[in-house]
């Protein structure tokens, strides 16, 4: 019979490096970089939308609401008409006005992607695309009338 000899097993050591090349951690480097830059753009490009339709739609609240007081004040004082009527006439801009102030809290709290403020969306900017049309008829401070109606009508 063969005699096999008996050797101890060396164990070997392990790098604790993993020996890598300058050019390849510089990539990687520059890769999260880039990751990191392209989120906080963005980051930055949404957060600036967002404010911008807030502003939009303080814009329209504010314009819708100034057309109702002085529809107010004019069929109140100066051209008199019956209250119903006066109250009839108010009522659109002021239901428009309210629409508007409610989409900005709702842009305010991320909340616009909710299907209520989608159809109330839609709502202002059909109310933006008929006050255009119907700015023949208006006599009282129509370019007020014009500029509320059509940055409803835009920012929608």
């Amino acid at each position: 019979a063969a005699v096999v000899p008996v050797v101890p097993f060396s164990i070997q050591q392990q790098p604790t490096t993993v020996p890598t090349s300058s050019k390849l951690l510089l990539r990687s480097s520059s890769s999260e970089d880039s990751e990191t830059t392209d989120e906080t753009k963005l980051q930055k490009k949404i957060a600036a939308r967002k404010k911008r339709v807030e502003i939009g739609y303080q814009i329209s609240a504010l314009g819708l609401a100034s057309m109702t007081a002085i529809a107010f004040v004019k069929y109140a004082f100066y051209q008199p008409i019956s209250i119903p009527m006066m109250l009839y006439i108010i009522a659109g801009p002021f239901m428009a006005a309210s629409v508007a102030f409610h989409l900005v809290g709702s842009g305010t709290n991320d909340r616009l992607k909710t299907d209520a403020c989608k159809r109330l969306n839609l709502s202002l900017a059909a109310f933006g695309f008929i006050g255009l049309l119907a700015k023949d008829v208006i006599t009282t401070a129509r370019p007020l009338w014009i500029f509320s109606c059509l940055v409803a009508m835009i920012n929608s």
